[in-house]
């Protein structure tokens, strides 16, 4: 890994999940982030109205939250109603979020390096238009007749008004909240509970949300489906992540029942070199195994490794998923 990445990953995966001398000594530059970012909300945004039903799906911290398998879940649902859905994202790490125009994601054409490796999970779902213009994909997924936008992130951005707001709470304990670069958090839990209609939660998870900003709030309860446990069972595998908070991964694999017998970790979004492949795919070789990783790291992965790797394959499903899709189909009365 480049010292850059090196860098990256210990914030992700040290820094940022513990609270030490190093952590208060960045306080001060948390609290120009917290200022700069509350006067761009505040003060030198305007929210713009669009005719399509903005849906946005966010989270408090950076990163490790679950949003994806959360905007998959939810655009299958509505697609399953008379309306036209479409998701919004930026494309975060991908070459084409900062063209000049909007871009339709075809997965036939485009790839992670491009488009980014979250909206090619999603993208096998629904159509996706991204920029990091937000405001200039929804246009764009207007004009190819759109009648809801799914907002992929977007919580501390208000130059879009949302219809309705969701918030993904992360099933991981947050113990260091404090706000970026002392913490992994955007914005404090409260300031993002004040913006949410709907609160996702984990199921496994107890979370005594207290408070006014949760007055009138819906709270759903979101499971966690894993759609190939039977076939990770008992096997051995060399563990390859690339996601925040990996430890989660590892627990899930070993609650399953998988054997892990080596661990490569590496920052969110990360483009594996050949060399860093050859040498954890000939351990896997050494060990007689095959490769485990997620499906956002997948989609990372060139053809060479597909077929000596293994997919923790999940889903999420909500405890009221009617309810949740009533509610949104309701905005259009």
């Amino acid at each position: 890994m480049r010292t850059i990445d090196k860098l990256a990953n210990y914030i992700q995966s040290t820094l940022w999940f513990r609270v030490t001398l190093i952590n208060y000594l960045l306080l001060p530059f948390s609290l120009v982030y917290s200022l700069i970012r509350n006067l761009r909300y505040y003060f030198f945004q305007t929210p713009v109205h669009f005719k399509s039903k903005v849906i946005c799906v966010g989270n408090s911290v950076s990163g490790g939250a679950g949003k994806t398998p959360v905007v998959i879940r939810l655009a299958i649902l509505l697609k399953e109603g008379d309306k036209k859905v479409a998701v919004v994202a930026r494309g975060y790490k991908g070459v084409l979020s900062n063209s000049k125009e909007a871009i339709k994601v075809d997965l036939d054409k485009h790839s992670y390096r491009e488009v980014g490796d979250e909206t090619m999970l999603v993208a096998k779902y629904a159509d996706v238009f991204i920029s990091a213009n937000r405001a200039l994909a929804i246009k764009e997924a207007q004009k190819y007749g759109a009648e809801i936008i799914i907002l992929d992130d977007g919580f501390q951005d208000n130059t879009i008004h949302k219809d309705l707001s969701i918030l993904v709470i992360s099933s991981a304990e947050i113990k260091n909240k404090f706000l970026i670069p002392a913490g992994p958090m955007r914005e404090s839990l409260n300031t993002s509970l004040k913006k949410a209609d709907i609160v996702i939660v984990p199921e496994n998870k107890q979370y005594a949300l207290q408070g006014k900003y949760l007055v009138g709030k819906e709270v759903l309860k979101q499971g966690q489906v894993i759609s190939n446990a039977k076939e990770l069972e008992g096997n051995q595998y060399i563990l390859l992540c690339a996601i925040a908070q990996p430890d989660r991964v590892v627990t899930t694999a070993r609650e399953l029942g998988a054997i892990i017998k080596k661990k490569h970790f590496y920052p969110d979004h990360y483009s594996f070199s050949e060399r860093e492949l050859k040498v954890i795919y000939k351990q896997a070789q050494k060990y007689n195994c095959k490769v485990l990783t997620t499906t956002k790291d997948y989609v990372r992965l060139p053809q060479d490794y597909l077929e000596d790797t293994a997919v923790l394959k999940y889903y999420v499903e909500f405890d009221d998923e009617e309810k949740l899709r009533e509610k949104i189909y309701n905005l259009f009365d």
